[in-house]
């Protein structure tokens, strides 16, 4: 007769084989298909394009991460107006519109198989507003000023996923809020397609930034990982 931990330590190891391979064949949360979209402990950089309606922009998306941290660059797709008030100061017509640039730094606070949760700040690159030459008094400086950011990600699948991202910022003199969810389905290990929906909302001295009333916008992209 075999002695009894030999017994046990193989059994373990049956069992242990037998409930890997169940897992990587279902799909689970221990499968390495739930990393196709990126592990937030590898170096990755991603670009993604989204088309928005009713505005018909294009908003660009990029992002390098490494070891959870994280540097995004987005187009936010909306315009900045300057006010009359600029031309009479000597800026260039080309200055009537002025798209915004805004940049992210996060880090992935929680990496679970199933989920994840960022944190970090955002601001626009540079002060458009300041640009313009307008008088200090006309100067709000809210576009540079930094906003909380908050992002997440939950898998559901090992191709699909459901995502969204918030850069929110209040103060006595504004406010604003740019919320933004999709689904993801990942075409193959390095393309995925999605559709969301973003809101934008603001108040005060973020108006010029952000509007001057709360809009609603779907949106429909394209992501490449390299």
């Amino acid at each position: 007769m075999r002695p009894a931990p030999r017994r046990f330590a193989r059994a373990a190891a049956l069992l242990a084989l037998s409930a890997g391979t169940a897992t990587a064949a279902d799909g689970g949360a221990g499968s390495p298909l739930y990393q196709l979209f990126g592990d937030p402990a590898a170096q990755q950089l991603l670009l993604a394009a989204r088309w928005s309606v009713p505005s018909s922009s294009l908003r660009l998306d990029t992002s390098a991460g490494l070891r959870g941290h994280e540097l995004r660059i987005v187009s936010t797709g909306s315009t900045l107006r300057l006010p009359p008030a600029a031309f009479l100061a000597g800026a260039p017509a080309a200055e009537a519109g002025i798209d915004l640039v805004r940049a992210t730094y996060r880090y992935t606070l929680l990496a679970e198989p199933g989920w994840e949760m960022k944190l970090g700040l955002s601001t626009h690159l540079g002060d458009p507003l300041g640009t313009a030459r307008l008088g200090a008094a006309d100067r709000s400086g809210f576009g540079a000023l930094p906003m909380l950011h908050v992002a997440g990600v939950g898998y559901w699948s090992p191709r699909w996923r459901l995502a969204f991202a918030m850069d929110g910022l209040a103060t006595l003199r504004g406010r604003a809020l740019d919320f933004g969810v999709q689904v993801d389905y990942l075409w193959s290990p390095s393309v995925s397609i999605f559709g969301g929906y973003q809101l934008t909302d603001a108040a005060g001295d973020a108006e010029p930034y952000f509007g001057t009333s709360l809009t609603n916008r779907a949106n429909i992209g394209l992501r490449y990982r390299f």
